[in-house]
């Protein structure tokens, strides 16, 4: 007991002589991220290249990292992915976050990576992401047939098919695995590991069905993997034992007579509901649904947005022929042939003028302005004026500036309804270069739905692009080109025109 009393006095005393400024020091965290900065460069198109971030705790104390985000994302969501996980770092522990990039445009893009945690000093580290997509040689990957049948054969017998590996991209592409799912009576004879196909070019991969025991059929599949940037892996589905006649395939089946006529833009309904799989009539097993949109106008720049989904809306956003294929695919994962469908948008007014450029980042006008008349005047017909008052006032006809886009590629369009006999003059105007650069302007004109000419010229910021002038008489509609580039007197919007 004295002992303990005298180890207590001892400590006050320690305490006590220290002074007023004596205190215990509180063991804090202290945040380190390196590198500050993640600069990707040039990316081709569809590829993905990824970046580590190293997260180190540098103080004494427990840092706690609360949160990983991308934030501020400039020309896409989705292009710059993080993995990484929130944690908890002891003194001197890291954690790593890996930053990948895969752009899918021709943009340059940036984001900012901000990790966030318990450290007073710096509870957030704001790390700048930027990366740059560029055109470069792809390869695209297809396999023909993407399903193989095997003729019935015995016990100790075989039985051989073959399908074709195809590369459609401008790039090699490079077979890295082939892999066997399902029954084992399905033997490679030819292995495509490792081959590389050159642009244009096949490989024929050949495949042997045994089977062992007495079952009337088998199935059993491949999975490719190769250098294809949107398409890494590709199945193929093998039948053993139907020779091609027995398996009931799905049907795809697109109700392309239900669209009806289309004037653009509109939007339509591509519908694949009556698609259906002939061994299954009490659809146990729903259809999977893969729409593709193989061919579209020059001009336009839609896309299909909800590609696995049985019926969807369609923006059709120019004149031209869309064209749209369907398949369906059943639960033993055996695929439709392709349904087909072709959609033709027909410009309803008298007159259809429509732009289209190939850069983003840039803001480029159409203008459609009336004989005699100033261009970037009260009747000028383009995006801030888009359905001028004075051309009902003079008997011009009806237009209307139906499509407006400031971020890249278009398109813009103006349609005129009853024109008169005159000229109507079309002009492309660079408004603005937000790092798009120079740029190619293609312009289309229809009169009456007949498509006249497709144009196509360089332009850089505040050029003027005198594309030419259609000319009406007796309801009869020429083109006339003009083709003079030159930097814009104005890039002002008009005053009061009421």
């Amino acid at each position: 007991m004295w002992n303990r009393r005298l180890a207590t006095a001892t400590l006050l005393g320690i305490i006590a002589c220290s002074g007023p400024d004596s205190s215990f020091k509180k063991l804090l965290p202290d945040i380190a991220v390196a590198p500050d900065t993640i600069e990707f460069g040039d990316v081709v198109k569809l590829y993905s290249v990824t970046f580590e971030v190293q997260v180190l705790n540098a103080g004494r104390g427990p840092l706690n990292i609360e949160d990983i985000a991308l934030t501020d994302e400039a020309n896409g969501t989705g292009i710059f992915t993080i993995e990484g996980d929130p944690a908890e770092l002891g003194e001197n522990e890291s954690l790593t976050v890996s930053v990948s990039f895969g752009p899918d445009e021709y943009l340059d893009y940036e984001a900012n990576l901000v990790i966030s945690s318990n450290d007073e000093d710096q509870p957030e580290v704001i790390i700048p992401v930027t990366g740059r997509g560029i055109i470069g040689s792809t390869p695209d990957i297809e396999v023909d047939p993407s399903s193989v049948s095997f003729d019935e054969v015995e016990i100790g017998e075989t039985s051989g098919s073959f399908f074709t590996i195809k590369n459609r991209g401008d790039g090699p592409l490079s077979i890295q695995d082939i892999t066997r799912t399902g029954s084992d009576v399905f033997t490679l004879i030819t292995n495509p590991t490792g081959q590389q196909i050159v642009a244009g070019s096949e490989y024929t991969v050949v495949v042997q069905y045994a089977p062992t025991d007495g079952a009337s059929g088998h199935t059993g599949g491949l999975t490719i993997t190769s250098t294809d940037p949107d398409e890494s892996e590709v199945d193929v589905v093998l039948i053993g034992g139907d020779g091609g006649g027995g398996y009931e395939f799905p049907v795809a089946q697109i109700d392309c007579d239900g669209i009806g006529i289309v004037h653009p833009p509109e939007v339509i309904i591509l519908n694949g509901m009556s698609s259906f799989d002939p061994k299954d009539p009490e659809v146990l097993n729903p259809l999977t649904y893969q729409w593709t949109l193989v061919g579209l106008p020059e001009l336009s720049r839609t896309e299909i947005e909800h590609d696995q989904d049985s019926a969807f809306e369609f923006v059709v956003d120019v004149a031209g022929y869309y064209d749209f294929e369907l398949v369906v695919t059943d639960f033993n994962g055996v695929p439709s042939e392709p349904a087909a469908c072709r959609v033709e948008a027909v410009p309803s007014e008298e007159l259809y003028v429509a732009l289209s450029w190939d850069t983003g980042n840039s803001d480029l006008d159409l203008h459609l302005v009336p004989e005699g008349r100033q261009y970037f005047g009260c009747s000028d017909c383009f995006f801030a004026n888009p359905v001028p008052s004075t051309w009902s006032l003079y008997g011009y006809g009806d237009p209307v500036y139906a499509l407006d886009n400031q971020t890249g590629y278009g398109p813009e369009n103006i349609n005129v309804d009853g024109p008169v006999d005159m000229e109507y003059y079309i002009r492309v105007h660079y408004w603005s270069d937000h790092g798009g650069g120079d740029t190619k302007a293609t312009v289309s004109i229809y009169v009456h739905g007949e498509l006249l000419t497709t144009l196509t010229e360089d332009v850089v910021d505040n050029d003027r692009w005198d594309v030419g002038y259609v000319t009406f008489s007796g309801g009869v509609g020429t083109f006339t080109e003009e083709g003079d580039v030159g930097e814009s007197n104005t890039r002002s919007t008009p005053g009061d025109c009421d």
